[in-house]
């Protein structure tokens, strides 16, 4: 998949996961910023991993300019 021009099908990001350093993992907010996709939480201080569409059911919508969907991951702690 080609990174380039990156964008939400719909007004949001939705099935981004952000984890803190007790392993608890929450909702992230997320925002795609200079072709870049920028996660966060405002009650995790210091995240330590991310993850995109990783479970059962997750609803995505992480696109690049070619209609591809980004692939779900999870980051390692």
């Amino acid at each position: 998949m080609d990174g380039s021009n990156l964008k939400f099908d719909g007004p949001k990001g939705k099935g981004f996961k952000i984890c803190s350093k007790d392993g608890d993992y929450k909702e992230a907010e997320v925002e795609i910023i200079d072709n870049k996709v920028i996660v966060y939480n405002k009650a995790i201080k210091y995240p330590v991993a991310v993850s995109y569409g990783w479970g059962n059911f997750v609803e995505v919508n992480l696109y690049n300019a070619e209609d591809l969907p980004a692939s779900p991951f999870r980051t390692k702690l």
